[in-house]
């Protein structure tokens, strides 16, 4: 860690979500390899993406997502599992953007057959890097500031999750 990183602190965040779908399962899990495995979500919210096809830790795929404007939300993903049997895969996203503090995500995409419907999970691990605070009550603030990262979080995967779900209900 950097020095001017010196009253930052390194924490884990978990978040796991999921949705039961009434859809056949390969098509939900077509829908994950396009989305999240390819990027085509992140397209959609106007990034531009490019395919990390030679860079020899996306063996199994992977991409380079710059934001617009460049430089506020820059990563790298790669895909770290991709098993279509079981229908799961797994994602490393490193950001790349000053303001991101070296933060990275692994998250893991699993489609399951449940009865009728089709089960999506998504389950995040975040290793992120967040300022402390130095004073009396810093122990309290920054478990307060963690609560609100974790429920931000796992309000952010809900609404891609719900968004997932009106898409694949729709096609």
């Amino acid at each position: 860690m950097s020095k001017e990183a010196a009253n930052l602190v390194e924490v884990t965040i978990v978040n796991h979500v999921s949705a039961e779908i009434d859809c056949v399962a390969e098509t939900v899990w077509s829908f994950v390899q396009e989305q999240y495995g390819k990027g085509h979500k992140f397209r959609s919210l106007g990034y531009s993406i490019s395919a990390l096809s030679a860079h020899p830790s996306a063996y199994l795929g992977g991409y380079e997502m710059i934001s617009n404007p460049p430089g506020e939300d820059n990563r790298i993903c790669r895909i770290t599992e991709f098993d279509p049997e079981n229908m799961t895969m797994s994602i490393r996203a490193d950001y790349l953007s000053p303001a991101a503090n070296g933060m990275i995500v692994y998250a893991t995409y699993r489609v399951r057959k449940v009865g009728t419907q089709v089960r999506l999970d998504i389950d995040s691990h975040t290793a992120a890097n967040i300022a402390s605070v130095e004073n009396g009550d810093g122990e309290a603030v920054f478990a307060d500031t963690m609560k609100t990262i974790t429920e931000q979080f796992y309000k952010a995967m809900r609404t891609y999750l719900d968004e997932a779900k009106r898409q694949l209900k729709s096609s």
